[in-house]
C-alpha cells in the first residue's frame, strides 16, 4: 500500500504538512516533513496526498477550493442532508 518516498499525510492531526516516507516496515511509517522533524504512527493514520496537497504542501481538509462553481474537495465527506 505504502513505499518509501511517497508523499503522505496524517489523517486527523494537527500537524497538517505533506511528508515524504523515509521507512515503512511493520505497518509503521516514519515520515518526513523537515530534515529533522517527522511523524511515526501506525500505517492507519496516513493516506497518500493528493496533487492537491503536494502543490500547497498541507493536507486539505474539507475545504472550498479557487474552482469555477464552489468545487469542494475529494478529501470532504460528503452526507446526505435532508430536512423534514
Amino acid at each position: 500500500m505504502f513505499k518509501v518516498g511517497e508523499s503522505v499525510v496524517l489523517n486527523n492531526s494537527s500537524q497538517n504538512k505533506v511528508m515524504k516516507i523515509q521507512a515503512y516496515n511493520d505497518e509503521f511509517i516514519r515520515a518526513y516533513w523537515s530534515k529533522k522533524e517527522y511523524s511515526f504512527a501506525h500505517e492507519s493514520n496516513f493516506r497518500h496526498a493528493t496533487p492537491e496537497e503536494i502543490a500547497a504542501g498541507h493536507r486539505i481538509d474539507c475545504e472550498i477550493l479557487d474552482y469555477p462553481e464552489d468545487y469542494t474537495s475529494p478529501n470532504c465527506k460528503k452526507y446526505d442532508e435532508r430536512v423534514k
